[in-house]
């Protein structure tokens, strides 16, 4: 696969947030709709998808880079937790100038009502050479006060259940979810951390994973180029399900 060169950005990457009006979505390709497993995916160390559920919002992502339509309330985000949906469904959108020989050179991808992303990262030896398998990736997720905040609440709300029926040993599941994610925080992949005793290189005993100062950090590494289905033996061309441009890899 010959290397991509990439040019100016177009524009800075946007987040953009669903509005209230009714859904406008085409479908997802089969493939593209994973039975969620919020606890551990199997073959992973974590969870397909993950909930932000600080300051009384609730936004679920997950590793494909899209916010699926997982809350209670039928949709991707919620506030005041456990009310009304503000966020249908959303994700980062970008474009590109991209000159590898190949057309169209400005090319745009993301994520709003369907996405043009899998999961995992791009596999890159001077060229690029394919992409992570999808299937071993987890959403990452820290909070600096889990060793000690009370996650009940969390549980519920990230798993969509009634707080009265969470139990101690769910609580346990998802505080240790968020201990391994602190101990593994994927640093050497770009995932952000305050550097306490600035070293350079991320360590769990010291160093504070996530944004420097958040309450709470969810994070991902996606990627929009084809891989076959184990199933199938099909090529996916998953850029394609946004807005029809080639991958940009």
């Amino acid at each position: 696969m010959k290397k991509r060169t990439l040019g100016i950005i177009l524009p800075a990457m946007l987040i953009l947030f669903g509005s209230l009006l009714p859904a406008r979505s085409k479908g997802y390709n089969p493939a593209q709709m994973p039975a969620y497993n919020l606890a551990k995916a199997a073959g992973t160390n974590g969870p397909d998808a993950a909930a932000m559920t600080i300051n009384n919002f609730l936004i679920f992502v997950d590793r494909n880079g899209l916010a699926p339509l997982l809350s209670t309330s039928g949709v991707s985000g919620d506030y005041p937790i456990g009310t009304a949906g503000i966020i249908f469904q959303e994700g980062v959108v970008w474009g590109a100038r991209v000159r590898d020989g190949s057309d169209p050179v400005i090319r745009v991808n993301g994520s709003t009502y369907e996405t043009g992303l899998k999961a995992g990262k791009v596999l890159y030896d001077g060229n690029v050479t394919g992409s992570e398998d999808p299937a071993t990736r987890h959403v990452w997720r820290v909070r600096p006060d889990y060793l000690s905040a009370e996650l009940k609440s969390d549980y519920a709300y990230s798993n969509s259940v009634p707080l009265d029926m969470v139990t101690d040993a769910d609580e346990a599941d998802i505080r240790a979810q968020y201990g391994y994610d602190w101990q593994n925080w994927p640093a050497h992949e770009g995932a952000p951390f305050e550097d306490t005793d600035g070293s350079g290189s991320y360590n769990p005993a010291v160093d504070i994973p996530g944004e420097p100062g958040a309450a709470q950090t969810v994070w991902l590494v996606a990627n929009d180029l084809p891989y076959i289905d184990e199933w199938s033996g099909d090529t996916i061309d998953v850029a394609i399900y946004s807005y029809g441009s080639p991958a940009i890899g």
